[in-house]
């Protein structure tokens, strides 16, 4: 089963799925994410499971357990470069992930929120919390935090 991502007005959203009190798993705070040709790779830098496994760089979107500087020191090539800008799309229900030279773009499982909601056809980027739910293989992304 691959990743799912979900996106989130603001915090109050995002405590309606994940309640105070939720596993350490399903809230590991994201420390960087890589672009490569294939797909993105987030570092956490928290080796919980595997860890130090290698990142794949087959998926279009995988988690790195190890820390950013043992990826950049041991996997980092001329074809990775770092996110630079992350922006949601409404009209294609998408979220984007933005380099220099590269850009791929992922549907987003699931939506929370109303307000932001008004702006339907215009992209808004993402400012607020980015973290991985490692039990759910989900990537959760709040935009104002």
């Amino acid at each position: 089963m691959g990743s799912s991502i979900y996106v989130y007005d603001g915090v109050e959203d995002y405590k309606i799925v994940y309640p105070v009190g939720t596993d350490d798993l399903a809230e590991i705070p994201i420390d960087a994410m890589v672009l490569h040709p294939k797909g993105v790779i987030v570092v956490s830098g928290t080796y919980k499971g595997a860890a130090n496994a290698r990142p794949d760089f087959s998926k279009s979107l995988s988690l790195y357990t190890g820390s950013f500087e043992d990826f950049e020191k041991n996997y980092w090539n001329d074809e990775c470069e770092y996110v630079t800008l992350l922006d949601f799309n409404f009209k294609k229900n998408d979220v984007i992930f933005e380099g220099v030279e590269l850009e791929h773009s992922f549907h987003v499982g699931k939506y929370y929120g109303k307000g932001i909601k008004k702006k339907i056809g215009s992209k808004v980027r993402i400012n607020g919390y980015m973290l991985f739910d490692y039990e759910r293989n989900r990537l959760n992304f709040i935009i104002n935090a």
